[in-house]
């Protein structure tokens, strides 16, 4: 064994030596040690909630309830749209993860869609990443029992109540259609796959209507395959319903009407007149509205759509032959479309000439004046009709070719003479026709809860001199006067000035929600009566019309109802005349206003008698004096209707 080493020698050690000093290594360990408890304090207290949410987000993945659209019922409870039950397939996995291969064709084999769409559906149908995609947004209950029955856990069976109209194209053009949003619509309401109202009431009251949507969550582990479900749900909460003010036996009768009247042939045309014998059904409107309230009892408009074929559910075949059909059954011709109103025009003119002091009435003589002691105008013009009336060169025939004399404002508007109305026209000039025009307010909107609502023209200075130049032809003020040239109305725009002459002079917007209910069908609220303005019409002045109205009825047989109105016939350069009637009832103690408008309808005559079926519906059925449902009524119906199977 060697010897040890000397006491007094030393080995040099490689290792360096530690500091004599060690306070800078403390700091430093001291604020290493700091940093990591300020660390763990913002972990666990400042961002304990941030960090529990990352953790359920990567293991819980939501899925909204869509909630149930609120129903539609008409005044007395019947159903005009409502929900039933459907579902949608969605599949669980994240975004960056599409389904492949075998995988893929597994599921396009069993949803019975192709990978194009599939995928497709995969990357769009969704509003964010941890949210299912849509694969299939209308299920039927056989796929729904399919994929029940496959046991791929990424797929999710979601409840998406699917929108119903039982009366099918019946007031298809008041109630409009759902359809999905569109990417220009979403918000932190609305997401990819959502439904929102389209045309009609679905789009106006879609406030009230939508309700708001609720959530479950899935939970999922690390391979997106679902494990349980949690119970962290929030339930849907359901739209509010729209009780109407319509009456859905009398808009049926309305619309049957439409689908069924033909062109019928003047009583006064010769036989040699040529002549095309119609098929059944005609394009146009009939709406009534109570006179007092603007509540709207039926607005037809014909030709019509199925809006259970149509938006969310479009059977593709059935939309391309709407949208290629040229008589536009998505119009709806009652608001959205305006025509010269002819005749009916005429109480325009008698009301300006009696205003501005252009004629006298026969009936109801201003009692602020003595026209005879004073020197001023008479209620005749100064020809009599001969069946023409000329002005200058130009000649203006009146629809009666033997005439009808002399008459005075009364007579001449139950007579619908033209001759009359070209002289009274030339009194009150193209100023007088626009002003009253407006005051009636036929080139404005009429406010109806309906939308893309189409406002009429009317004649003015500035108009005929942009096409005539300063010299423009006074004969223009004649064709103006009977409805004609630059006017342009629509049926709805015109009732509402029939209406305003019956209730004494106030412009109401028409209204066809009258209340609002709950889901719980507790009132919420009613749909207040809107003024539009007061037109300040003396009670001479309304009076001389509506006996010029009385005189029209006159020649058209039995008027159980006092129905009062005007007949109109306006030329139409594409093919036969649009016919015309506007009228209210009882002329005596006005209550219900209807008018009727056919394109190529021909004469307005031909449609009196249907004008007064309807009149006489709404005064026998007592509409006008019995208000829509209650909260308690509806609660009634609806068990009633439970009861019955449904229906009426």
């Amino acid at each position: 064994m060697g010897q040890p080493l000397a006491p007094h020698l030393t080995v040099n050690d490689p290792r360096p030596a530690l500091p004599r000093n060690p306070i800078g290594s403390q700091i430093i360990i001291g604020l290493l040690l700091a940093f990591l408890a300020v660390k763990v304090v913002d972990l666990q207290v400042t961002r304990a909630q941030e960090m529990v949410e990352a953790s359920e987000q990567n293991r819980l993945r939501r899925v909204r309830i869509p909630p149930p659209r609120g129903g539609i019922f008409d005044r007395h409870g019947a159903v005009l749209a409502t929900n039933e039950a459907a579902y949608a397939i969605g599949i669980l996995s994240p975004p960056d993860k599409p389904p492949s291969g075998a995988y893929l064709k597994q599921l396009c084999g069993l949803l019975g869609v192709d990978e194009g769409t599939l995928l497709f559906r995969f990357e769009t149908e969704r509003s964010y990443p941890y949210e299912p995609a849509i694969l299939v947004p209308d299920a039927d209950a056989g796929l729904v029992t399919r994929v029940a029955e496959a046991g791929l856990d990424e797929l999710v069976i979601i409840s998406m109540p699917r929108r119903v109209y039982p009366r099918g194209e019946t007031l298809c053009h008041v109630l409009g259609y759902i359809d999905e949003v569109r990417p220009e619509e979403l918000s932190p309401r609305y997401r990819m796959g959502d439904l929102i109202g389209r045309r009609g009431l679905e789009a106006v009251y879609e406030a009230e209507l939508s309700g708001m949507p609720g959530v479950r969550f899935v939970e999922v582990n690390a391979l997106e395959r679902r494990i349980g479900a949690s119970s962290h749900t929030t339930p849907p909460a359901s739209g509010n319903h729209l009780i109407l003010a319509i009456d859905l036996e009398l808009q049926q009768m309305a619309e049957e009407l439409l689908a069924t009247l033909t062109y019928t042939k003047p009583y006064d045309w010769p036989d040699d007149e040529p002549w095309v014998e119609p098929e059944p059904g005609l394009r146009g409107s009939i709406i009534l509205m109570d006179v007092r309230t603007g509540e709207v009892y039926a607005l037809a408009t014909r030709p019509g759509y199925d809006p259970n074929r149509v938006g969310v559910r479009a059977d593709k075949e059935y939309w391309n032959q709407i949208l290629a059909n040229p008589e536009k059954p998505l119009l709806a011709r009652a608001y959205q479309s305006t025509y010269p109103p002819g005749s009916t025009f005429k109480l325009v003119d008698a009301t300006a000439g009696l205003m501005m002091g252009k004629v006298a009435s026969d009936v109801a003589p201003d009692p602020a004046k003595v026209e005879k002691e004073k020197g001023g105008p008479s209620s005749y013009m100064d020809q009599p009709c001969g069946g023409v009336f000329y002005l200058g060169d130009t000649s203006f025939r009146c629809w009666g070719q033997i005439g009808h004399g002399r008459l005075p404002l009364s007579e001449a508007l139950g007579w619908s003479c033209n001759v009359y109305f070209y002289q009274l026209g030339l009194r009150i000039g193209i100023e007088g026709i626009e002003e009253y025009g407006r005051l009636y307010g036929l080139d404005e909107v009429t406010g109806i809860d309906l939308p893309h609502e189409r406002a009429g023209k009317l004649p003015s200075l500035e108009r005929l001199r942009e096409r005539w130049g300063s010299n423009w032809p006074r004969g223009q003020i004649c064709n103006n006067a009977i409805g004609q040239g630059d006017v342009l109305v629509s049926p709805l725009e015109l009732l509402e000035m029939y209406a305003a002459v019956a209730n004494g002079g106030t412009l109401l917007a028409p209204r066809v929600v009258r209340r609002i209910i709950a889901p719980d069908g507790s009132r919420l609220r009613d749909v207040p009566r809107a003024v539009r303005r007061e037109l300040g019409l003396p009670g001479w002045v309304r009076e001389t019309l509506i006996q010029g109205m009385r005189n029209v009825l006159k020649r058209f047989g039995v008027n159980p109802h006092d129905l009062c109105g005007k007949t109109g016939t306006s030329e139409n350069p594409h093919g036969e005349p649009h016919a015309w009637f506007c009228g209210f009832a009882p002329s005596h103690d006005p209550r219900v206003a209807v008018v009727i408008m056919i394109e190529n309808g021909g004469f307005g005559e031909s449609y009196i008698r249907y004008a007064k079926r309807l009149v006489g519906y709404v005064l026998n059925e007592g509409l006008t004096e019995r208000a829509a449902i209650s909260c308690l009524d509806f609660e009634a119906v609806k068990l009633a209707r439970r009861l019955s199977g449904g229906g009426r």
